[in-house]
């Protein structure tokens, strides 16, 4: 079962940038409105509405929103499974070279066949807003349907690349 650490909605400013930087659990970022830039890995990508990114430990990674229209993100930092390795806490830090991946002590492997970028569909939004909400609320039903939603994305997710490699 997941462990969810962390989930938010950000409205970015113009030009507004967070990173270079790493961090020690998986997460993913949800384009709702705006455009910018974004860079995992040392991969270049064009960034608008209805995108998801998605990057594991230690990969370096940086956002940028546009002057004109700037990114309204959500964004949701988990590790896929809670009982695997001892760490439960999670880290942000800075990455001084965005092609190499930092090694993270005891980090859960990037899960396998999510791309870095990919634009699943709509069925998203009211996801990552149900996200918000449950995080927010933080009651004793919270983690349970946090988990639940975190299942259900990477389920979706697995279906949708599932079809894709049928498809081509």
């Amino acid at each position: 079962k997941p462990d969810i650490h962390y989930v938010n909605r950000l409205v970015c400013s113009g030009q507004e940038t967070f990173g270079p930087r790493y961090i020690e659990d998986h997460q993913f970022i949800y384009v709702d409105k705006g455009r910018g830039k974004v860079n995992i890995q040392g991969q270049e990508f064009d960034a608008g509405p209805g995108q998801l990114f998605y990057y594991g430990p230690g990969e370096p990674h940086r956002f940028q929103a546009d002057s004109h229209d700037p990114f309204i993100l959500y964004g949701l930092h988990f590790l896929p499974n809670s009982h695997m390795g001892k760490r439960s806490v999670w880290g942000i830090h800075s990455a001084v070279d965005l092609q190499v991946i930092y090694p993270i002590e005891d980090s859960q492997p990037r899960i396998p066949d999510i791309p870095s970028c990919c634009k699943p569909g709509a069925w998203l939004r009211p996801l990552f807003e149900e996200a918000v909400y449950e995080y927010r609320k933080g009651d004793q039903a919270a983690q349970a349907i946090l988990q639940g939603l975190v299942l259900l994305l990477v389920g979706r997710l697995f279906r949708r690349m599932q079809v894709t490699a049928e498809e081509s």
